[in-house]
């Protein structure tokens, strides 16, 4: 039987607003008080996002001012993304979705990216299932330059990254997927010098793939109700935050959260 999803566009919202809204999405359904989610969004302006327990040094704050580029902390582990020319989706569901453990829960739901990568010509596949040189897991404090088993792969390049929360029985995940990437900005950004992006990831431009932000909108949602079993009950437009969110809106524009991940959880 079909999972029942709400659906959620919300266009292209700031870094505070974003992070917010999935916290506050997030917890909503914790509560009880709504549907599976599935959100939609992109980032404006232009933002740098850095994993839940990434050390904050691993970013160049000055860099990041003089450039006009907001730094926010994801309430999700991983490194840090620069997300600008890309679409970006979340997730706020039962753990128990598929199957409860967390390595079944990215190979679920990692999965509609897949579906609509290849609805897109791409020959996508998840990294555990192509040959690989080093190990899984390895720390990185740029998230597309890391490799785990569930990321997506086309022609041998990771495409995006993908992330998780998990709290009392419910997972919350959360993605970017690039349509463009910009290694000087990463370079600007991070610290200590040298290429931080590496030579193992590319965008969707690299793979000769141009598509709008709303059509790949559309295609995600498509491919997430094929690939997931699941059926949109509701359909949302949320494009500003909701007067609930504020306490989230308040962790996530706090100096103690963005540079110090502490904020009382």
């Amino acid at each position: 039987m079909p999972t029942p999803f709400r659906y959620i566009y919300s266009g292209h919202c700031d870094a505070v607003t974003n992070m917010a809204i999935d916290e506050y999405l997030f917890d909503e359904l914790m509560r009880g008080d709504t549907e599976a989610v599935l959100r939609i969004y992109g980032w404006r302006p232009a933002s740098l996002s850095l994993g839940r327990s990434q050390a904050s040094a691993s970013v160049d704050r000055a860099a990041c001012e003089k450039a006009g580029i907001p730094v926010v902390r994801r309430m999700t582990g991983g490194g840090a993304i620069f997300h600008d020319d890309e679409i970006t989706y979340s997730i706020c569901a039962r753990s128990d979705i598929a199957g409860g453990s967390v390595k079944e829960c990215y190979r679920f739901l990692c999965g509609f990216i897949i579906h609509a990568y290849r609805e897109l010509g791409l020959a996508a596949a998840f990294a555990r299932e192509l040959p690989h040189e080093g190990k899984f897991g390895e720390r990185n404090p740029v998230c597309f330059a890391a490799r785990e088993e569930y990321d997506i792969v086309v022609n041998g390049y990771k495409i995006g990254g993908n992330a998780q929360r998990w709290k009392r029985g419910f997972v919350f995940q959360h993605g970017s997927i690039p349509f463009t990437l910009s290694p000087a900005r990463y370079n600007e950004l991070m610290s200590g010098g040298g290429e931080h992006l590496g030579g193992n990831t590319r965008a969707l431009a690299d793979h000769n793939v141009r598509i709008s932000f709303e059509d790949m909108a559309a295609l995600l949602k498509r491919s997430f109700a094929e690939a997931c079993d699941a059926v949109f009950v509701r359909e949302e437009m949320l494009t500003s935050l909701p007067g609930a969110a504020a306490a989230f809106a308040e962790k996530y524009s706090s100096e103690a959260w963005t540079w110090d991940g502490a904020y009382g959880s």
